[in-house]
Parts: C-alpha cells; sequence; structure tokens
C-alpha cells in the first residue's frame, strides 16, 4: 500500500475519503496511515476498522497518530474508527 501511495503522491492525486485497511501490525499501519495522510484533502476523512484489543498494533497505531496531530479519534462498535483532516486557516 506504500507503493500505491507514492503513485498517487507523483501524480498529484488527492483524496476525500481514504479507508486504511492492509497490513495489522504496529508499524505497518503507522506506515500506512502517515503515507496516506498526505494525499488526504482538508475536511476529508480517514478510516479503516480493526481499532480494538483483537488488533492492538491497529489500535497503537490509530490513537498515536490522532495524539500527535491532535486529532479527535472515533472508534465505533467492534473497531470501526475515523479521522478527520482539519481545514487549514
Amino acid at each position: 500500500s506504500i507503493q500505491g501511495a507514492d503513485v498517487l503522491k507523483r501524480y498529484n492525486i488527492k483524496a476525500d475519503i481514504i479507508y486504511i485497511d492492509a497490513a495489522h501490525e504496529y508499524k505497518q499501519v503507522l506506515q500506512d496511515i502517515e503515507a496516506y495522510w498526505d494525499i488526504l484533502n482538508d475536511g476529508g476523512v480517514m478510516f479503516g476498522d480493526d481499532c480494538n484489543n483483537g488488533w492492538p498494533g491497529v489500535q497503537k497505531a490509530v490513537e498515536e497518530f490522532a495524539k500527535s496531530k491532535n486529532l479527535k479519534l472515533t472508534v465505533h462498535g467492534e473497531g470501526l474508527w475515523e479521522i478527520y483532516k482539519c481545514l487549514k486557516n
């Protein structure tokens, strides 16, 4: 999925919605979130699943990323998560 992000960046393609659901280990999940965050338009939403105790790597990566960017993380039901990219002032 990192290669996919690189291709999108190369062609300056941006998105309003990005779904993260490839790897489930902490390092790989965090890399995916960081790589695709740059592609997400301001005001867009990034979301994924497995943000629960069954997948501690996913949960840790998502929570740490949201905290590092001072973003509100919302987790629904069995681990569906979402983070909105705030509009720049």
